[in-house]
């Protein structure tokens, strides 16, 4: 059955809650561009085409199934911002070019539903965070002052 998955083709993996439109194929793995965003490898005996199962919904104007709706995090807690990112010896310098690249890679990647992360705190990193929005004309729910983060919408 997996001889069937080709190039384009809306898979899930039988075994992880992973789904997504295969971008490359081999003899025996595939490389699957998942709705978390990422590329990921897995054997073919794993994959399911996703229109061999019933229930279809709608994703990238493609009716497949069983699909979630997932929210793409973007943690600007410094601790979770990887080294490469760390180019400055200002905290909230970083923080803003990680969430730059990571709106910018989430783009390419088709992410339609963020979830920035920013903390509580005193509120400067939440307030640069919708300035950069607001520049950048991205959608955004209004974030309450109690919450440690806020929806967007690209």
């Amino acid at each position: 059955m997996h001889s069937s998955i080709s190039v384009g083709d809306i898979v899930s993996h039988i075994d992880e809650d992973l789904c997504g439109q295969v971008i490359s194929v081999s003899s025996y793995k595939a490389c699957i561009l998942c709705t978390d965003g990422f590329e990921h490898e897995f054997s073919l005996a794993k994959l399911v085409k996703v229109s061999d199962i019933d229930t279809p919904i709608i994703y990238k104007d493609i009716a497949v199934s069983k699909l979630p709706v997932t929210w793409v995090q973007i943690d600007l807690h410094d601790e979770k911002i990887p080294k490469t990112y760390k180019t400055s010896v200002h905290v909230l310098e970083n923080q803003l070019n990680f969430l730059h690249q990571e709106i910018q890679r989430l783009r390419k990647v088709s992410s339609k539903q963020i979830e920035i992360i920013y903390g509580r705190g005193q509120g400067i990193l939440r307030d640069k965070v919708i300035e950069y929005l607001s520049r950048h004309q991205i959608r955004f729910d209004k974030p309450s002052l109690d919450m440690p983060s806020t929806k967007v919408y690209l």
